[in-house]
């Protein structure tokens, strides 16, 4: 019975750490677990964490901002992503944080309150005085409002901190410094003489070992050599796929169906070949039989 009850409370302590719980039953089977357990433990500390001003604050907080910023989240981890959507959808999403950060203080106050007066949680005053965070007590040299600490020390200084990171990840001023810089140094190399398109640019910087001193351009160079690709391409390929793999080639292995589809996508430049030319050089690798319509040679 003892283990049975001992399994039970790690599902429910599981689920609540996973947040697979809403929050009202995750207090009740706290409340439950510290009541039935037979050891001290620390849910009884979580329990009276959970009922305070401040664990309210902050679950609202970021439950905001995640989902403001879960779309760019799941796009940017995609593999096959649009660069150009991404950026357009960080740039919303950046212009929709400091949006809330200059007007959403308000209704997020209101909504804490009235979260806290629905579940009989304390509300402090905001005129108490509090120490800042990672401050010593000490003096007292360190004490803000409690209106301050939430609003400047919590609420502004996370979205800040997001909308720093938008700016150093994704900023159109360091992208265009950085371009600057290697027109520069391109046009004194003369090992960059002699490119005259953008794909033996980006072979000339491997070679030079360039690609490394400006990871920014060579990156976006290489986005500009698979985005044609990543369109068009894609979608011919997707095409042809359900022509060459038919019922019959079902069980094929994928590098005869790579082949195929090969030949199939880009069938205009199979179609000017000639084949006779094809039969003799491969004729040429020794084979044992000759193949249909070729004469062999003694």
């Amino acid at each position: 019975m003892d283990i049975l009850l001992d399994k039970h409370k790690e599902i429910h302590l599981a689920k609540i750490k996973n947040g697979d719980m809403p929050t009202g039953r995750v207090i009740e089977v706290l409340g439950i677990v510290e009541d039935d357990t037979r050891n001290p433990t620390k849910v009884g500390g979580y329990v009276h964490k959970m009922e305070t001003f401040n664990f309210v604050f902050i679950m609202k907080m970021m439950l905001k901002l995640l989902r403001m910023t879960n779309d760019v989240s799941f796009l940017l981890q995609k593999k096959d992503q649009n660069i150009v959507e991404a950026i357009s959808l960080v740039t919303d999403v950046r212009t929709r944080l400091v949006n809330w950060r200059n007007h959403g203080w308000e209704s997020l106050f209101e909504e804490v309150k009235s979260f806290c007066i629905e579940n009989e949680v304390i509300i402090p005053s905001m005129d108490t005085m509090v120490t800042r965070w990672g401050k010593t007590r000490k003096g007292g040299k360190y004490q803000v409002t409690t209106d301050h600490f939430y609003r400047v020390d919590t609420f502004y200084v996370a979205i800040d901190s997001i909308v720093t990171e938008f700016d150093h990840r994704f900023n159109e001023a360091s992208l265009e410094d950085a371009l600057e810089l290697f027109h520069v140094h391109m046009t004194r190399v003369e090992d960059f003489r002699d490119c005259l398109d953008i794909a033996s640019l980006a072979k000339r910087m491997v070679e030079l070992n360039r690609h490394t001193m400006f990871p920014t351009v060579y990156r976006l160079i290489e986005l500009a050599m698979l985005l044609p690709v990543a369109t068009a391409t894609v979608e011919r390929v997707f095409s042809a796929m359900k022509i060459t793999k038919t019922e019959l080639r079902n069980k094929m292995s994928d590098g005869w169906l790579n082949d195929l589809m090969v030949c199939y996508i880009e069938r205009g430049i199979f179609k000017s070949l000639d084949l006779s030319e094809i039969k003799k050089d491969f004729q040429k690798e020794g084979r044992a039989l000759p193949l249909p319509g070729t004469s062999r040679r003694h």
